[in-house]
C-alpha cells in the first residue's frame, strides 16, 4: 500500500447539554504532497500525466503554511481565541533517504479514503477521548507525574446515555497539595521544565 504523511487536528467538540453537536471538533485533516508533472513515459503513466507525490522534506515553512492558512482559518466563531499548539521533538527535516516517507501516494483513491474515515468519525467519541486525557492527567497526577499510572476506565458512554458524563473533570484540593509538595521536595527542576516547554510548545493568539 502506498504510503503517505498526513496532518490530523482535532480539537474537543462542541456539544450541547440537549446532545446537539455545535462544532464536530474536526479541523482538518492535511497530506503533505504535491502535484508533480511527469516528464518521461514509463509503464505506468505517459509523459505530462499529473502525479500526486509524498513530499520528500518537510520544512518549518511548510509547517507554519499549514498552521496559518489550514488549521487557524478552520476555527470555529465565538471560540476561545488562545489556542496552544503543543509540538514534539521531532526535528522539521527529515532524511531524504527515509524510505516509507518517500513511497510515492499515486493513488488519489488513498487520500480520498483517509478524508472519507476522517469526516465519518464521530464527535462524539471524538469528545470521549478528550475528556479520557483529562482522566489520564488524574490518574498521572498520582504517581507525581509518572509513566506508571493506570489506564481510567470511567464507562463514559453509560455515564452518557444516564446524563452523567461530566464536561470536565476537577482536580480535587489535595491531589494538587501533593504534587505541589512533590515539586517542593525538589523532585523536579521547575526551571528546566519550563524552559523545555518553551521550546517546544507556542501560543498563539488570534
Amino acid at each position: 500500500m502506498e504510503k503517505v504523511l498526513v496532518m490530523a487536528r482535532t480539537a474537543r467538540p462542541h456539544i450541547c447539554s440537549a446532545g446537539e453537536i455545535f462544532w464536530d471538533g474536526k479541523i482538518g485533516i492535511f497530506p503533505f504532497i504535491e502535484q508533480v508533472v511527469a516528464k518521461k513515459n514509463s509503464k505506468n503513466r505517459h509523459a505530462g500525466t499529473v502525479e500526486t507525490k509524498a513530499l520528500q522534506s518537510i520544512t518549518k515553512s511548510i509547517i507554519r503554511s499549514v498552521l496559518m492558512k489550514k488549521c487557524f482559518s478552520k476555527w470555529p466563531l465565538g471560540a476561545c481565541k488562545e489556542i496552544w499548539i503543543q509540538q514534539d521533538y521531532a526535528r522539521p527535516h527529515i532524511s531524504p533517504n527515509d524510505t516509507e516517507f518517500v513511497e510515492v501516494a499515486t493513488k488519489d483513491e488513498l487520500l480520498q479514503a483517509i478524508e472519507n474515515a476522517y469526516n465519518a468519525y464521530d464527535p462524539k467519541s471524538l469528545n470521549y477521548t478528550w475528556l479520557h486525557m483529562q482522566y489520564c492527567m488524574l490518574e498521572i497526577l498520582q504517581v507525581n507525574g509518572g509513566n506508571d499510572y493506570k489506564n481510567p476506565h470511567k464507562g463514559k458512554r453509560r455515564l452518557e446515555r444516564m446524563g452523567q458524563l461530566p464536561v470536565q473533570i476537577e482536580v480535587p484540593s489535595d491531589m494538587m497539595l501533593q504534587g505541589q509538595s512533590f515539586i517542593d521536595e525538589g523532585h523536579t527542576d521547575v526551571n528546566n521544565t519550563q524552559e523545555d516547554s518553551n521550546e517546544h510548545n507556542m501560543s498563539q493568539r488570534i
